[in-house]
């Protein structure tokens, strides 16, 4: 790095910017102040003196700046972190599914949603729900048919998992689950029909209420609003580590959730009334 040079007002020799005195004639060099002059004038004096501070300023500019660059560098590497550890956290993989619906990416949707897995478990649990709604069979013959007839589902299943499929990938790419098939054509899943209860007139999606996680699985709380009633309906959404990322694999409480948005559920306190209650309590205190 080069040395700044400074010129003595007495014989013109060239010194080091930090040096007081001329190497060649020794006079003050800021100042031009011979050896024994004496300088009597305030102005002088303060000058002389200031000079003799501008190195020590400069030294702690260049220190004061060296201090905030490592700062800056602190905050930086931090915020890198932050960011990089919220990626690998359960919440991230879920929002960025939903993006990749808004975009009708399949690809990345398909990275962060395990397609062939959610079909299969939410086809079982439907197939499941169904036979709990019905009478329980009381003589042999009822029992022999209805064991025939989970026979026969279990043969549809992989037609059934397959139909969910289709309308799960078409309503990525395209926004709409397609136009819903005969019923000559066998039992259906009608994705659509399911579609209106959960992100349609039925309810209203707030958000995540809670993450549990455990190991390599991890369970979201999927809080929406019953538009009957206004209450609050929790959706389990269930996710795997696939190392670095979560993938959403199945839907908990499928029917379950179905279920409380079909009716409003009594003895549930609405989010409206707790608001409500909660104002009326905080102005009886005042």
């Amino acid at each position: 790095m080069a040395v700044e040079l400074i010129p003595c007002n007495a014989c013109g020799t060239r010194n080091a910017f930090h040096r007081t005195r001329c190497l060649s004639c020794g006079a003050n060099i800021q100042a031009g102040v011979a050896p024994g002059a004496q300088v009597t004038d305030a102005g002088e004096v303060a000058s002389l003196e200031a000079h003799k501070l501008a190195p020590i300023e400069m030294w702690a500019q260049l220190r004061s700046r060296r201090f905030f660059a490592i700062g800056a560098v602190i905050t930086v590497l931090v915020g890198v972190a932050v960011y990089w550890q919220w990626t690998r956290l359960p919440p991230y993989s879920f929002w960025q599914a939903k993006k990749a619906v808004e975009r009708h990416d399949l690809t990345s949707f398909e990275k962060y949603v395990d397609v062939e897995g959610l079909a299969s478990s939410t086809v079982d649990q439907l197939i499941e729900n169904s036979y709990k709604q019905r009478p329980e069979p009381n003589d042999p013959w009822s029992k022999l048919g209805e064991s025939m007839a989970r026979g026969l589902v279990q043969l549809m299943k992989p037609r059934l998992v397959a139909a969910v499929k289709e309308q799960v990938v078409r309503f990525v790419e395209k926004g709409d689950f397609g136009p819903r098939k005969s019923d000559s054509d066998g039992p259906q899943v009608s994705l659509k029909e399911i579609g209106k209860k959960t992100v349609g007139e039925k309810s209203k999606f707030q958000g995540i209420e809670y993450v549990k996680k455990q190991g390599s699985i991890a369970i979201l709380g999927l809080k929406f609003l019953n538009a009957q009633d206004n209450a609050a309906v929790i959706l389990d959404m269930k996710m795997r580590d696939r190392g670095g990322y979560w993938q959403i694999t199945e839907l908990s409480n499928f029917p379950e959730f179905l279920g409380k948005l079909d009716k409003p559920q009594e003895g549930r306190v609405s989010e409206t009334e707790t608001t409500q209650d909660q104002s009326t309590e905080n102005g009886g205190k005042r």
